[in-house]
């Protein structure tokens, strides 16, 4: 059916077809996915330090600097605990290791899944997908850490 005004088929819309990624895209998209999804498992496989944060001491990496030097936590105490403690299915515990723990190792998942998915199927993974969301959500993840450590630095002083 002919639109007066409107061409019965637009040379810009049937010449768009639907991205599909070379074969190195797609290989990157699985071994980073894969090397996130890693990070995930070597948190599960880590004890929880009992202080709440410590627990990346376990990898070899030495105590908190900042913690060291000015005696109060920096914006990252915790997170390797509250990763591990998220693995272990301890919601509570991770939280109250530190919340942008929780919230980084949520996004980490889903990360690992859709790129992953994406790089197995050829095509952005619906995950993924949204740049405008993952905007946000960087922004958001952001403010939970900065708004964390100021209440944590308040509360340790």
């Amino acid at each position: 059916m002919n639109v007066p005004g409107i061409p019965a088929e637009s040379p810009r819309l049937s010449s768009v077809r639907p991205c599909k990624f070379p074969k190195s895209g797609r290989l990157l998209l699985l071994v980073s996915g894969a090397m996130l999804g890693g990070l995930l498992a070597v948190a599960g496989m880590l004890k929880p330090d009992s202080r709440g944060l410590g627990t990346h001491e376990q990898l070899g990496l030495p105590p908190c600097a900042i913690q060291a030097l000015f005696q109060i936590p920096c914006p990252s105490c915790g997170m390797t605990t509250s990763w591990a403690r998220l693995m272990r299915a301890d919601i509570t515990g991770s939280l109250n290791a530190n919340p942008a723990g929780t919230t980084a190792a949520v996004i980490a998942m889903l990360l690992s899944l859709g790129m992953i998915s994406s790089g197995w199927n050829g095509r952005w993974s619906r995950l993924i997908a949204a740049p405008r969301f993952w905007l946000a959500v960087v922004l958001g993840q952001g403010m939970v850490m900065l708004v964390f450590w100021v209440c944590r630095i308040a509360h340790w002083a």
